[in-house]
């Protein structure tokens, strides 16, 4: 199991523990708690008032963005708020929440075949399998699959080419964990074999179909034999990684991202990945203080369309033009996006 190791707590600590026992929260019990690994939702291990102390003698972090560009939009579920909806990849700092989320336990798994798709697809730990119309954000429970004995699947993801839905699944506790084929339709499971990996927390699938997963205990990247099952370590993450976590591939820009809870903050982020080193950057916190986990994400572009009547309210030219290219409207142009 991982030791974690910060130096900062261990001088704030030493002035701070006179402070702690006079509360109710007993420090020695919080601190033990916080030193191990889990696979679900935040708050069914500390309360709002743990979390908080923790975060008053955890290390500060960089919020910044680091990206611009295309809208490219995650979408997933919010477990701390039982709630449904997607991100900005560009400002993950709003949650624009759908609907309230429809699983029946930890929503922990889930992924959208292609971005163009309006149907995403979710399992909780419960082991409940649902179908989510995209645009109204309505979870229809569709059967319930299976892991491998004394397991949990804790990622999903649809192979780019043959559209096959993939899960990884684990038991938490030893080195048994298994990459399986789920067939969707008849919700059969097929394990292909055993990754080696303690706590594996997420699956991605680049558009290479390169399978990638991230081990909690050991805060590696791993990639994954989609023949065999057996994982090969890649590069550490750089950021100290617990809980649910989400993977998802955006063709579009080529980018693997990652939706973290980083245990130093106790706090939600979107990261990307580098496939080749293992080595994550931060975008930005989701919602920023607010304790936002979003346990798997899809990625899904928005439609690009404009209604008829502001289409003929609009006048360009030369069309077409390898210079300068003129846009005249009686209708206010508020942005002009050029793709």
């Amino acid at each position: 199991m991982k030791k974690v190791t910060i130096y900062l707590v261990v001088g704030m600590l030493s002035v701070s523990l006179q402070g702690f026992s006079q509360q109710a929260v007993d420090w020695d019990t919080l601190w033990e708690k916080y030193n191990q690994n889990y696979s679900g939702s935040l708050f069914d291990v500390f309360t709002a008032e743990e979390i908080q102390i923790l975060r008053d003698h955890l290390i500060p972090f960089n919020t910044t963005p680091t990206r611009s560009g295309l809208e490219v939009r995650l979408y997933g579920p919010e477990n701390v708020s039982a709630n449904f909806g997607w991100i900005d990849t560009n400002d993950p700092s709003l949650v624009h929440i759908v609907n309230s989320s429809g699983t029946n336990d930890f929503d922990g798994a889930g992924a959208i075949s292609a971005p163009s798709s309006k149907i995403g697809h979710a399992l909780d730990n419960g082991g409940d399998f649902f179908e989510i119309n995209l645009e109204t954000g309505v979870y229809s429970k569709t059967g319930s699959v299976t892991p491998p004995s004394g397991e949990n699947f804790t990622g999903l993801e649809f192979h780019p080419q043959s559209g096959v839905l993939f899960g990884i699944s684990t038991d938490g506790e030893t080195n048994t964990s298994h990459l399986s084929m789920i067939d969707p339709q008849t919700l059969s499971v097929t394990p292909i074999g055993n990754t080696g990996l303690m706590l594996p927390i997420c699956l991605g699938i680049d558009g290479n179909g390169n399978f990638y997963t991230v081990d909690v205990d050991d805060d590696m990247l791993y990639g994954i034999n989609p023949s065999n099952g057996m994982a090969t370590a890649i590069g550490n993450i750089n950021f100290d990684a617990n809980f649910g976590q989400g993977m998802a591939w955006d063709p579009s820009t080529s980018t693997l991202f990652l939706t973290a809870l980083n245990y130093t903050i106790l706090d939600g982020e979107l990261r990307t990945v580098n496939t080749s080193t293992g080595a994550t950057t931060l975008v930005g916190l989701i919602d920023p203080g607010a304790t936002r986990q979003m346990a798997w994400a899809g990625v899904r572009k928005p439609a690009l369309s404009v209604g008829e009547s502001a289409w003929k309210q609009l006048r360009m030219g030369p069309n077409p033009s390898s210079g300068d290219l003129a846009l005249n409207s009686s209708l206010p142009i508020d942005e002009i996006r050029i793709y």
